[in-house]
């Protein structure tokens, strides 16, 4: 339908920008890995196989990127990772029901 590709394109649209971010600051790397997620969910719905490794993925990527990130308790990159844990926590709770 129209309001799934619309939905479709703008994670798609967040995830370019999140790729740029990557080629200088892992924390871009973290936010198209989320976006990713999402648009796999969007697109495929929580049934789909890889839905349990994505989200293991993203918790060992998120843990990994923020024990390196110097700056990870700025108020902006702090609410970056907590987004990127939600929307992992959301999808189990999800996929659990």
């Amino acid at each position: 339908s129209g309001v799934q590709l619309r939905r479709m394109d703008d994670i798609e649209n967040w995830r370019r920008k999140a790729y740029s971010l990557s080629r200088s600051d892992r924390l871009g790397h973290l936010v198209m890995k989320s976006l990713d997620l999402a648009q796999t969910v969007q697109r495929d719905g929580t049934r789909a196989e890889d839905i349990p490794w994505q989200v293991k993925s993203l918790a060992r990527d998120r843990a990994s990127i923020m024990r390196d990130d110097q700056r990870r308790n700025d108020p902006v990159r702090s609410l970056m990772y907590g987004m990127s844990a939600t929307i992992g926590s959301m999808i189990e709770s999800i996929i659990e029901r």
